[in-house]
This record gives structure tokens, sequence and C-alpha cells, in this order.
């Protein structure tokens, strides 16, 4: 083989250069240099998986393994990778440990030897792979995000000892949580046990939910998530709380309950946050940023009715104490009212019988006064009765001879009237005559007419226009041609 790596090589680097190569002579050359150097070797990788595909007839894995730039993210190396025997046994150990699927977009600590192919190229061969390595990840992933919400979301999130204390935890909570949010996947097994421990609690509580279906698996998701805790959010409905679950799963399933974002939306929420997102042994930082973290959605329908189930307690505990107290306060009443009935009974008898002797008292004193005073009174009565009796006959005299006095005079003075007033008449009767027109034409006077009117001063004569001047003996049509007043003179 060294032979003929050194015969290539001559070639290459033969006169003038003119010395070509079929495509395999170069390939094959590479392949035995990849065999001669890489042979028998193995090398620790940190990557991420890709393009993973896994052919369970023959247990055979076929991936590539990337490299991302820390600050854009692009790849900034890549080679095929393939999991035969070992490897494949070792990732099914893998998973076992850390409860992870081996799939895409995962970062590994990976123990490779080096392979080269004519046909297939550069291929690195998994022999076995570190699960405390993702473990480890993992957690120093969650690890700087606590410390970036922290850091960036100091206005609502803050640290307490060891715990972190939210907006969201310092929320009132209801005495009842009945009208509920709920975030989940329609389809997970979670779901089915929440709402199968909601349909058979032995009280027969009864739950307003609206459900807000998404995909909650895989860090993919979270963003969809986000948008389900900002629909709940401007939905404009008074939750009582906000419910977070799903069921159990690897633990890099879980990697979106660490989401920055997530995590970021649910410690400002408004409503209290209710989180089963995992099993008992796992823990996200939705949990830690949460009013009320429970292991299981079993184990969050089992917190809601065993929080009505404390409130109806103490209602029916306060009912009983009210009863108790009322029986208590009532007895006391009872004896309280039948003492002080027997007291107004005593009272009330002395009473009445201290009124009925005054009554007796004043009744005797009223008989006595009412006797008297009705002596008196009739005595008064017959004085005033006699001088009632004699006073109209007196009146009606007088007022006879009143009236024959006032007949005499109206006799007398109305003889008297009739004779002055036929002195007035016949006076009246001598000027009425003295002044009828027709005297007052006789001594030469005149009377004008205008339009058959008598005009009385020249206000009622036109100039020019035509009158009618009456005469003793006749009338005479003339024109008038001026007219002026002389102010009765």
């Amino acid at each position: 083989m060294e032979a003929k790596n050194s015969e290539i090589e001559k070639q290459t680097t033969g006169a003038q250069g003119t010395r070509t190569f079929r495509l395999s002579e170069l390939t094959g050359s590479i392949e035995r240099m990849f065999a001669r150097f890489y042979s028998e070797k193995t090398f620790p990788v940190i990557a991420e998986v890709v393009d993973h595909k896994f052919y369970a007839s023959k247990q055979h894995h076929y991936l590539a393994l990337v490299e991302k730039d820390e600050q854009c993210g692009n790849i900034i190396a890549k080679v095929s990778a393939r999991a035969w025997r070992t490897g494949a046994a070792s990732i099914r150990e893998f998973e076992r440990i850390t409860g992870q699927r081996f799939s895409d977009n995962i970062k590994v600590l990976l123990t490779v030897a080096v392979a080269y192919h004519s046909v297939h190229g550069l291929t690195l061969i998994i022999k076995s792979i570190s699960p405390e390595f993702t473990i480890g990840a993992l957690q120093q992933q969650r690890l700087l995000t606590i410390e970036r919400l922290l850091t960036e979301c100091s206005a609502y999130i803050r640290r307490d000892g060891e715990q972190l204390i939210t907006r969201n935890k310092e929320l009132p909570e209801e005495r009842v949580l009945q009208r509920l949010a709920l975030i989940t996947s329609s389809s997970s097994a979670g779901y089915q046990d929440f709402q199968h421990t909601f349909d058979t609690n032995k009280f027969g509580y009864r739950f307003q939910i609206d459900n807000y279906f998404t995909p909650v698996q895989g860090a993919t998701n979270a963003e969809e998530i986000c948008k389900q805790l900002n629909a709940i959010g401007t939905s404009q409905k008074a939750y009582d709380a906000v419910i977070l679950i799903r069921g159990g799963g690897a633990a890099t399933d879980f990697l979106v309950f660490d989401d920055f974002e997530v995590c970021r939306r649910i410690a400002k929420l408004p409503f209290p946050v209710i989180t089963g997102i995992g099993h008992q042994k796992d823990e996200t930082i939705c949990d830690l940023v949460a009013k009320w973290p429970t292991k299981t959605p079993t184990k969050v329908a089992e917190f809601l009715i065993a929080h009505n189930r404390h409130f109806e307690d103490a209602l029916l505990q306060f009912q009983k104490n009210l009863v108790i107290k009322a029986q208590q306060l009532l007895a006391n009443n009872d004896r309280s009212l039948a003492a002080i009935k027997a007291t107004v009974v005593n009272k009330s008898r002395d009473l009445l019988i201290r009124h009925d002797q005054d009554l007796m008292r004043s009744r005797q004193v009223v008989l006595n006064n009412s006797r008297e005073l009705l002596l008196r009174r009739r005595t008064a009565l017959g004085e005033l009765s006699a001088v009632i009796t004699s006073i109209p006959v007196t009146r009606i005299r007088n007022a006879g001879n009143d009236l024959k006095n006032l007949q005499t005079n109206l006799t007398s003075f109305t003889r008297k009237y009739l004779v002055n007033q036929r002195g007035y008449l016949g006076h009246f009767q001598s000027l009425c005559r003295l002044r009828h027109p027709n005297n007052l034409l006789n001594k030469g006077f005149a009377l004008v007419y205008h339009q058959n009117k008598l005009a009385a001063d020249t206000d009622g004569v036109p100039t020019p226009g035509a009158i009618t001047i009456r005469m003793r003996d006749g009338s005479i049509e003339a024109q008038t041609l001026s007219k002026t007043k002389t102010d009765g003179q």
C-alpha cells in the first residue's frame, strides 16, 4: 500500500505535471491515507444531530453531525455519521438513561471513528454517546435562561434565596377556581387524565374550561405556546386560573418549558398559572415562575378539586359555626326575653293597679265637678233664656215703630221729590225749545253739511270741496276755496 502511495506521489510530482489520474485512483489513495492515519483511533466529538434516520429492522442510524456558530447560528462544520451495532446499543442506553429520544436538534458528546470510502466519502462511525454531557448541557442552558430572566425581567421576576418570586406568584387567589383556561395538546394522554379526574370527582364539581390547544412537546413549539398565552391575556375574560399541562416524557421534551419567552409570559400573566408538565422528578423553569406548580396533569386536577373543596369545607364549617352561634344567641335571647317578660308583667300589673286607683279618684272628681258645672250652666241658661225671650219682643216693637216712621217720611219725601222733579222737567223743556235748530236758523245762523254729515268745525270741511249750507227757508250748494281757523273766537 505504501508503495502504491509512493508511486502516486511520484507520478503526481513528475516532470511537467502531465500525468492524469482516474478518480478511483485518487479516492483510493485518500482512503488508504485515512486508513493509515485514523484506523483504530477514536475521537470524542461535541456536535448537534441533524437529518437523523433510524431503521429499526437493522438497528442502524444515519445522520449528520454539525457545529454552529454561537453568535449567528450558521453551520461551520458538517459530517455524515453512522451508528451500527455498537453505536446503536450505546444510543439505546443513552435514551434509557436520559429519557430523551435520540433525534434532531440535540447536542451530544460522541466517541467516533473516522472512515473514508471511495464512494460514500468521509463518514464518522459512532462508537458511544455520553448521556452525562447531554443532561449537563440541558442544565447549563436552564441556568443561563434563569439568569436572563432575572436580568431582563427584573420588574416582575426576582430571586429570594433559592426561589424565584414573580408577579404571577404574587397574584391574589380566588376562593373558588372555576373559570379556567387550559393550554395543552388535544391528543396528549395527560389531557385525557386531567379531564377524567375532573369528570369523576366525587364532589360533583363542575368547571368552565376554555381550551387553548397547541403542541406542547419539543423546543420548536415555544412560539405556539406563546401565541396561546397572548390569546388568553387579550381575551378580556376574567379567568380564575390558567392551566399548562402535558404528560411525562424525555428530559429534552421539556425544553419548551424552559424557553425564555414562554417563562417570561407566564411570569407576568395577570391570571394565576397552574403547571403540571412532568413526572415527579422533572421541574422546569415554568414551574419556578408559575403561582402553583404541580407534577402531573392529574395532580393539577386534584389540586383544583382540593382547593374548591377547602372553600366548601370552610363554608360548611362557617355554616355550622353560624348555626351554633345562632342557637346560643337565641337561647340567650330567650332567657333575656323571659326575664324581660316577667319584669314587664309585674311592672304592668303594678302600673295598672295605680292607674285604676287614679282613675277612680279622677272619676269621682269629674262627677262632682260635672254636677256643679251642670248646676251653674243650668242657672246661666235660665237667665239667658229669660233675656233671650224678652229682647226679641222689644226689638220687634221698636222695629215696627221705626218702620212706620220710615213709611211716613218716605211718603212725604216722595211727594216733595216729584214736585221738584216736575219743575226741573219744565225748565229743561224750555231750554230744549230755545236750542232747537229752527230757533237758531230764525236768528240768522246756518248749518253746514258735507256729504250729508253736519260739520261742527273746519276739520270736517275739505278744501276745495262741495258743501251744503242750510238756512231758515232753504239750502245753498257751495264750493269751498279756503278755510281759516279762529281758535273759537
